[in-house]
């Protein structure tokens, strides 16, 4: 699986809405609370919240254009997979 890596204003917004399948890490120059929403993604995702370590904060599943996410700590990194993740909190990205 080929992972993307978005850490542009534009991208990062962009996000995975209008886009096939695919796993991407949003990825921020400092830990903050960062937000999605589901608008204009066609099929649910999971998302794993992790700190400036890497070290995973939160795992959610969300679904077509009804859900909105915040994470419950400052972090650097989200990770967004359309398919299952193995991810709990307290482990690490491996990317």
């Amino acid at each position: 699986m080929k992972l993307v890596i978005y850490n542009t204003p534009l991208k990062r917004m962009k996000g995975l809405m209008f886009s096939k399948k695919k796993t991407i890490v949003l990825k921020w120059d400092k830990p903050g609370f960062y937000s999605l929403h589901m608008f204009f993604v066609f099929y649910p995702i999971w998302v794993v919240a992790a700190d400036e370590h890497r070290r995973v904060v939160d795992v959610k599943k969300l679904y077509p254009f009804i859900s909105f996410y915040t994470p419950p700590k400052p972090v650097m990194y989200i990770l967004e997979s359309p398919w299952p993740v193995r991810y709990k909190v307290g482990d690490l990205l491996n990317f």
